[in-house]
């Protein structure tokens, strides 16, 4: 989650390390955006319709004599994509130039995880459906197992069972594309809060706590008093 004040600090870094940088994004409505400072990128709207999904800061390619600045110097931050684990950052210079730059951004970098992160990372749609598949194959074949004797199905019953099976695979695959958009939606792997994407990060935040955050914890004390009392 890149807020405005690590997006000035990464700057910063450009600032001292380089002889100018600029700034680009690649935008939800397909269009490119070059910005030549930071009022001006803080100026964006970032709205819905033109989100930021990709935030660049680049130098031009530099001969300076100073060891203190850096040849080239490349700093790129994705939005919902799976890229976005992996930062992408390319800098050329003196490798103790090198070395100091890195980890001045990873000072910066170390900030921008969410709390939530390791839950925008698990396939939530995948595990979901792994378990309600085996908690429902489980479920059927204790029904289908009774002790000394032999079960035999009838015609009819296999193909209401068949029936059954399709319906809970469509429901499952209904239900894992819904778990899947929320996903992205309120626990995205990464995204840009500033102009209109704070309030978006500021009213998300509200509800991962306020409802789905409150709803697990509520469903796990429900079923961890249901199992006490039995």
């Amino acid at each position: 989650m890149l807020k405005k004040e690590q997006i000035q600090s990464i700057c910063k870094i450009f600032d001292e390390y380089s002889d100018g940088f600029s700034i680009s994004t690649n935008c939800n409505d397909g269009v490119s955006r070059e910005f030549s400072n930071l009022d001006d990128l803080f100026s964006f709207e970032n709205s819905q319709s033109k989100r930021i999904k990709k935030l660049s800061f680049q130098t031009g390619y530099s001969h300076s004599e100073n060891p203190k600045k850096c040849y080239r110097c490349e700093l790129t931050f994705s939005s919902n994509e799976p890229s976005f684990g992996s930062i992408e950052m390319d800098i050329s210079g003196e490798e103790r130039t090198i070395i100091e730059i890195r980890s001045r951004f990873y000072e910066v970098l170390e900030g921008t995880k969410a709390w939530y992160s390791f839950l925008a990372r698990i396939n939530l749609p995948v595990l979901y459906s792994t378990c309600l598949t085996g908690l429902s194959l489980f479920s059927w074949l204790s029904t289908l197992t009774t002790k000394n004797q032999a079960f035999h199905l009838a015609v009819s019953t296999f193909v209401l069972w068949i029936l059954v099976a399709l319906c809970t695979i469509a429901a499952l695959i209904f239900v894992g594309l819904g778990i899947s958009k929320l996903q992205k939606r309120f626990f995205p792997i990464g995204d840009f809060a500033f102009g209109q994407g704070y309030n978006r990060y500021k009213l998300n935040e509200k509800i991962r706590w306020g409802v789905i955050v409150a709803s697990f914890l509520t469903l796990a004390i429900s079923i961890a008093i249901a199992f006490l009392i039995r």
